[in-house]
């Protein structure tokens, strides 16, 4: 587990270009845990520093509380781990 949190999972991670970073995104994805999910509006609360924020759960399937997953830009990208 790093710092910011769990590993991110090989099959989420951009591959780096030769420049050492991700040509589309720039690395500033984050992991986060699922707070709370409101399926129908397909959204979802996470904890970013402290205090709640909502993203986007559109590419993810059946996204509960208690998931850590892979945010950036506001959308949940990928699992990262979580119960």
């Amino acid at each position: 587990m790093s710092a910011l949190g769990p590993p991110i999972p090989a099959d989420c991670a951009c591959p780096p270009p030769l420049t050492g970073g991700c040509t589309l995104c720039g690395d500033d994805a984050f992991p986060a845990t699922v707070l709370e999910v409101d399926s129908t509006a397909r959204t979802a609360t996470i904890e970013v520093e402290g205090r709640p924020s909502s993203i986007a759960i559109d590419l993810l399937d059946a996204v509960r509380p208690g998931d850590v997953i892979l945010v950036q830009f506001g959308f949940a990208l990928c699992r990262a781990g979580g119960v």
